[in-house]
């Protein structure tokens, strides 16, 4: 068998942390994590996934599933609210239990087998007052009452665990007042903590309760929707952070406060739904592979090398039941790296 050192002329060097600036083809073992890594190219593209059985926008999902364990709840169908919830396995989605209360535009945390719903709207031909706290938890088969938020509200940022969930901004009453409120979720019950800088809807927010960043959304004023302006949060106080290149609201999410994707949503005028998709390194958002199709009031789980979005509104008005998955292609210009 031909060995790497008669194809390069060198050995695999171990080191105890990776190599500044790797050149292209270079391969080396790092024995602190235990990984053996190189550098090449990825390039990442969206793929179909499997249909939902029922098309609407506008959902809960678990912020933290996988593409192979996805969960997504609620939502509005072209005629109605819906409690519906399915759930994904990587090829098909199935429908489980439903949510006790049905609505719309509302929040989700955490995975598949583990998750919180809160907020929304119950009734899309009521009244503002129909913004709603509620609270449900999910641990894979049924639904049951949790403690409620402190504020109704619904299109607030959202990310996190079931355990540990995040609630940023949103919209309530009186009128359609939107938030600079936050509240975090220990698994029992929601506190107030501080306020996001800028009060904001339908922002798109991804990471976890102590490491999460919200960008984009709907600010008080005019014009009012969308804005750029991006904040970190640490799990006590928010920064700013860098701004986004395509400002926009009511998109999808995935990842991590230093490596996350942001994917869909929607500019104004005229609320066109977008393919434009961003990631981000924890200072600057960069453009990436497009969506297939356009999206908006989309929902959003996964890593940002395996995201995945579902559950949207689409061009021209209407909702979608389609699924699409990013998977990154190996070609020659990234590290890699493999288990020991």
């Amino acid at each position: 068998m031909t060995t790497y050192k008669e194809i390069k002329g060198t050995l695999i060097r171990s080191v105890a942390q990776d190599p500044a600036n790797p050149t292209l083809g270079q391969v080396w073992y790092n024995n602190t994590i235990g990984m053996l890594k190189g550098k090449t190219n990825v390039t990442a593209t969206w793929r179909a996934g499997g249909n939902m059985l029922l098309a609407r926008q506008s959902t809960g999902n678990a912020t933290n599933g996988r593409q192979t364990a996805s969960l997504v709840f609620g939502g509005q169908t072209p005629s109605t609210t819906t409690a519906n919830t399915e759930a994904y396995d990587g090829t098909t989605w199935s429908e489980v239990a439903n949510l006790n209360l049905a609505r719309r535009t509302m929040m989700g945390a955490g995975t598949q087998t583990a998750a919180i719903g809160f907020g929304g709207y119950i009734n899309p031909g009521g009244p503002p007052t129909a913004f709603c706290n509620e609270s449900e938890e999910f641990n894979g088969t049924s639904w049951s009452e949790g403690n409620n938020l402190n504020t109704d509200k619904d299109n607030a940022g959202n990310c996190g665990l079931q355990t540990a969930a995040l609630c940023v901004g949103g919209r309530g009453s009186p009128g359609v007042t939107i938030h600079s409120q936050v509240e975090e979720y220990n698994g029992s019950s929601w506190s107030e903590v501080n306020n996001i800088p800028t009060a904001v809807a339908q922002g798109i927010t991804f990471g976890i309760q102590t490491a999460a960043t919200t960008t984009g959304g709907s600010t008080p004023g005019s014009p009012s929707y969308p804005a750029a302006l991006t904040f970190e949060y640490d799990g006590t106080n928010w920064t700013a952070g860098g701004n986004i290149n395509n400002p926009r609201g009511a998109g999808g999410g995935a990842g991590t406060q230093t490596d996350g994707l942001i994917f869909g949503g929607a500019q104004s005028p005229p609320d066109a739904a977008l393919t434009n998709v961003e990631s981000y390194n924890g200072t600057a958002f960069s453009n990436e592979p497009a969506l297939a199709i356009a999206r908006t009031a989309n929902g959003g789980a996964g890593t940002s090398a395996l995201a995945i979005t579902f559950g949207s509104g689409i061009n021209p008005a209407g909702v979608s039941a389609s699924t699409e998955e990013r998977t990154n292609q190996i070609t020659a210009n990234a590290v890699i790296a493999t288990g020991t």
